[in-house]
């Protein structure tokens, strides 16, 4: 596992006005993260992605920002220069998930969409559903549509369950590198209340 270089996927919109969206929760995992890291090199950004290698308790990691709209950010990932066949093991993407309580996280090895456009345009482009994915409850909305609800900001109120949220993400994380995915898995779903599956 020493040599394994693990490309960290967070999904958003790229535009400013978007950055506190509760659909951009995988961008501030992204940042959390990245706090925690070492630098090993600068940002490289392109019209398609922003990524940046650095270190996480010694482990290599990639962490992945995709610059298109979430519902082609499978695009914007084929334009890494990666052999994909080879490094779609060592993906991982967090995302925002209405389906989950808000404060919680469930970590998944593979399956289906869902409803969330961004992961489906990746398992599209990729051509596989054995995608790791992160996945950050939103919450479902009471009272409005769905698309106001995740383009809405997190409330004032809320950012210390969002800060908590995202300080377990990046403690899940830890895990992944240090004892792999199965062992974060067992580590962090038990600690969530039972919750719904992606239907196929």
């Amino acid at each position: 596992m020493e040599n394994r270089r693990f490309i960290i996927v967070g999904l958003g919109n790229p535009d400013p006005e978007y950055r506190w969206n509760r659909h951009n929760v995988g961008f501030m995992a992204l940042d959390a993260l990245s706090e925690r890291c070492t630098a090993r090199a600068r940002k490289k950004k392109t019209r398609w992605f922003e990524k940046r290698d650095v270190e996480l308790d010694g482990r290599a990691l990639t962490l992945v920002r995709p610059l298109l709209y979430m519902n082609r950010s499978g695009q914007a990932l084929a334009q890494m220069n990666l052999d994909w066949k080879k490094h779609i093991v060592d993906l991982i993407v967090i995302y925002d998930d209405k389906d989950l309580s808000f404060g919680s996280i469930r970590l998944r090895a593979n399956g289906s969409a869902g409803s969330h456009n961004g992961i489906k345009n990746i398992i599209d482009t990729f051509g596989t559903t054995e995608i790791k994915r992160i996945r950050i409850g939103i919450g479902a909305p009471e009272h409005s549509q769905l698309r106001d609800y995740v383009l809405s900001d997190f409330k004032p109120e809320e950012r210390k369950t969002l800060d908590d949220t995202l300080a377990l993400v990046s403690d899940a994380i830890a895990e992944i590198v240090e004892g792999g995915f199965v062992s974060a898995m067992n580590k962090f779903n038990r600690k969530m209340k039972p919750v719904p599956e992606e239907k196929s």
